[in-house]
């Protein structure tokens, strides 16, 4: 081996010997050092992300994500190590600073890694975000620069680590630029996100490769090579590794800092998205307030110059999106639809013709069955276990059975309240169900490790939990030994529209439903087309004279989000606020987006307040909790905004606004102060979050507010950004017009024996169905003008209005119509088996109804 000139001068044969394998050294441990690093700053990112900033359910993802760090750490210290053990000394001829065969196999063993965590990531991500196609792209060609320089390793290998970090560079740059416009970000954060993304980058490699060069000017200025070997080799390796472990830690420092910016620097950048989001995009938030909590706020803002927090947040961001690609917390789900999931109370054991000694849930059999995860292939089965609850106090054989589809909630909920089934068994003998959905309550097809993988999601659908309940029914018809029984379903809100269509698709299994506020005409592509403002308008009227409530209710509450929104623009008038509106210490506004938070919250108070509009104290609507709700709660809490003057005093508008809202938020009196920040209750923000998946995949609903027509304020509704922010939660695609394809919409005039009842206090009335169908086919609607949400499924009430008892009368007498006729049905089908005869002419109309509403086309 021939050293350069210089140096030949004054070393010996054995020193340049210990000179060549020095610089050979120099070059493999930087990277050695660089990967290793590389690696702890990944892991340590995502553990800080996993505690302090962006959370999501999806825990099983950390997991994964620590695997292919330590992994990719493992890999890059053992090929350093081997590298140092096995160098080949006699490549690349004495160049400085040559990048040999061994260093050139690191590379590929880096490159190929790093394309196999892409695909890992790629495979097992719930959200597909275009980083994952540019680094993908980018490593790939990483990968071919690699195998190159195991052909060519001394022409080749020495450019590729720096072209690899200049490549990833600009991927994860144009990864930014995508990355914002799918969130909607303006110029400045889009800017500042590339900065940082080309400001950690440069420092990393820049800093790495300082170190390595100021060792090798360190040894190199102080002869440290000339000692004799063996002892010379010892020292050297000694202060070699000291000063190498030395740089490390201090570059080790350097990144920690940034990672402590990291989760500052990323709460902004989320902080300020969400503030451009929240004007545009008016269904990928709740409507209406409907999530009920939730917060865009980014925390305050602290020391650290634009490069450091800049380069920390954007590896924060991307370590986020590495490890967690998956929904946020916020749901996609519209106005509620269901009881608040907020309450931590008792259920409410219902009072009326069964108020009995024990609760009702204690005086039926809770069982469990095995039934298949998917319906619709026809590969080995799955099977899980499905909750459901039969009470055969008043069965006898040949009775009917009274089937409740279950909806978004814990089955017991509706086992609780669904008064008309249990006032109508005794007269009818029949058995009651009540089935549980896929995915609520505890009917859980997966561990709840698993539960929110992408692939274990897709089972959540209506056509495959309407299929549980056809093989359920199937089963309990071969235990009751009666095939033919007769089945009446029941359900109300997403239950009533799983009972209408349940109808549709099973005709032969359900020989009736009773459809309950069932707001089945609420979505894309019906003809005439939906109304999305309908919702917040019946809110609007239930808070006005025409409701019942003090006239100066609705205007006053348009002033008082007015105010809100001029207040909430400035820290005094912020302050100003969160004391007039009491909020407890964690619920402080901060900054502008927690002042949307807070008028979303409040605003969800009104939604519940108008579907629990019923005529009596209920629970129903707080999912239990005690006390109830007072009568016509809306007509209470506006109580508190009936004052003409208010309207010229921001402080007192919002003090009223607060108790009004209290009427639900604290309808316990024990509250003394708010936390709009606290969300809803654990137990049953799954289901809530559940229902957003839904709201995301089959039950697209466009809602919207014009501040003009309604109390609200003006937030048009945009197909393009709810489906944006459907993909950026769920990773899924909304098929926005697939409920009208799969379920016909207003194309109804071929189904049969389905009673739509629908309240015209109930917000969700505006998508329901208002007119008769088909009056010879017993698809009619009855309309109750003093009734809430599906009120005549409750239990009676003497407080009751005299609309929901001809109601409830006028259902019964079409359910015993239509247990007459499948027994008819049975009959004649035993007649033809036996004699090889016709059948018989099946008929009866409607009987006249006076005093509930029966629509007429």
């Amino acid at each position: 081996m021939v050293a350069h000139k210089d140096e030949a001068l004054w070393l010996s044969a054995e020193q340049q010997a210990e000179w060549l394998a020095f610089k050979r050294q120099v070059p493999m441990l930087w990277f050695g050092a660089f990967m290793a690093f590389n690696s702890l700053a990944w892991v340590a990112l995502r553990i800080i992300n996993r505690r302090r900033t962006i959370k999501h359910p999806k825990n099983h993802a950390y997991i994964k994500a620590a695997v292919c760090a330590a992994t990719h750490a493992i890999l890059s210290l053992a090929v350093s190590a081997y590298a140092l053990l096995h160098r080949d000394l006699s490549a690349c001829e004495g160049r400085a600073f040559c990048f040999d065969d061994m260093t050139a196999r690191m590379l590929t063993v880096h490159a190929g890694y790093a394309l196999f965590e892409v695909m890992f990531w790629q495979r097992s991500a719930a959200v597909a975000v275009p980083w994952n196609e540019m680094v993908f792209l980018g490593n790939l060609v990483s990968l071919l620069m690699a195998a190159a320089a195991l052909v060519y390793p001394c022409r080749l290998s020495v450019i590729v680590l720096p072209a690899q970090q200049v490549l990833e560079a600009a991927t994860l740059v144009d990864c930014a630029r995508r990355l914002c416009s799918v969130y909607g970000a303006p110029w400045h954060i889009r800017f500042k996100l590339q900065l940082g993304f080309m400001a950690a980058y440069f420092l990393k490699f820049v800093g790495s490769a300082g170190i390595a060069g100021f060792v090798y000017w360190w040894i190199r200025s102080n002869n440290l090579w000339k000692l004799d070997l063996p002892e010379g080799a010892s020292t050297f390796n000694s202060v070699y590794g000291l000063i190498m472990l030395s740089g490390s830690v201090v570059l080790a420092l350097v990144h920690f800092k940034w990672m402590q910016n990291a989760v500052q620097m990323t709460n902004e950048l989320v902080g300020a998205v969400n503030a451009e989001q929240q004007k545009q995009r008016a269904a990928a938030q709740t409507l209406a307030g409907g999530g009920g909590s939730g917060s865009g706020g980014s925390a305050k803002k602290k020391g650290g110059g634009l490069l450091g927090r800049s380069a920390a947040g954007a590896l924060a961001l991307l370590a986020c999106l590495c490890a967690c690609a998956a929904p946020a917390s916020s749901t996609l789900t519209g106005p509620p639809i269901g009881p608040w999931k907020g309450s931590r109370g008792v259920r409410q054991q219902p009072q009326g013709l069964l108020g009995g000694e024990k609760p009702l849930v204690e005086r039926c059999q809770e069982r469990w069955r095995e039934t298949r995860l998917d319906h619709f292939t026809w590969h080995k089965p799955r099977y899980w276990e499905q909750r459901y609850f039969t009470c055969d106090e008043f069965y006898q054989p040949g009775g009917p059975i009274f089937f409740y589809l279950g909806n978004e909630a814990d089955v017991t909920l509706y086992l609780n309240n669904t008064g008309l089934m249990w006032e109508l068994a005794p007269r009818h003998q029949a058995l009651l169900v009540f089935a549980e959905h896929r995915f609520y309550g505890q009917s859980k097809p997966f561990k709840p490790s698993k539960l929110r993988k992408k692939k274990h999601m897709g089972y959540l659908t209506t056509e495959q939990a309407m299929a549980d309940y056809a093989t359920l029914i199937w089963e309990l018809r071969g235990e009751l030994k009666d095939p033919d029984a007769p089945v009446i379903g029941f359900g109300g809100s997403y239950g009533g529209m799983l009972a209408s269509w349940f109808r549709l698709k099973y005709p032969h299994l359900m020989d009736g439903a009773i459809a309950a506020s069932a707001p089945i005409w609420t979505y894309k592509g019906e003809d005439p087309p939906v109304d999305p403002g309908a919702f917040a308008r019946i809110v609007t009227q239930d808070a006005s004279p025409e409701g019942g409530s003090a006239e100066a209710c609705a205007p006053n509450m348009r002033q008082a989000w007015r105010a809100l929104r001029e207040l909430g623009g400035t820290e005094e008038g912020r302050q100003a606020v969160s004391e007039a509106m009491r909020l407890c210490e964690d619920s402080v506004l901060e900054n502008e987006d927690d002042v949307t938070a807070l008028r979303d919250w409040a605003a969800s108070a009104w939604d519940y307040l108008a579907m629990g509009n019923y005529p009596y104290p209920s629970s129903y609507i707080v999912n239990g909790a005690q006390p109830p709700l007072p009568a016509f709660p809306v007509r209470v809490a506006c109580e508190h905004l009936g004052d003409a003057e208010l309207a010229g005093d921001a402080l007192r508008l919002l003090r009223a606004l607060r108790a009004a809202v209290g009427v639900f938020y604290n309808h316990t009196g024990d509250l003394a102060c708010f936390s709009f920040k606290q969300g809803p209750n654990p137990e049953t923000d799954e289901d809530s979050n559940f229902w957003g998946y839904q709201y995301c995949t089959e039950q697209f609903m466009p809602f919207a507010k014009d501040g003009v027509h309604d109390m609200f304020w003006k937030e048009p509704f945009s197909t393009k950004q709810t489906e944006a922010g459907c993909r950026e939660q769920w990773g899924v695609e909304p098929r926005t017009l697939w409920a009208s394809v799969e379920w016909g919409g207003r194309r109804l005039e071929a189904a049969s024996n389905i009673v739509f009842s629908n309240g015209l206090l109930d917000p969700w009335s505006g998508g329901g169905v208002l007119h008769n169908i088909s009056e010879a086919n017993d698809v009619v609607a009855v309309i109750i003008p003093e009734g809430a949400h599906h009120l005549d499924l409750m239990f009676s009430n003497p407080l009751d209005p005299p609309s929901v008892r001809e109601a409830r009368a006028l259902e019964e007498r079409y359910i015993e119509k239509w247990v007459a006729q499948a027994r008819e049905r049975s009959r004649a089908r035993a007649a033809l088996h036996s004699s090889g005869g016709g059948g018989t002419g099946l008929g009866g109309g409607a009987e006249a109804v006076h005093g509930a509403l029966v629509a007429k086309e």
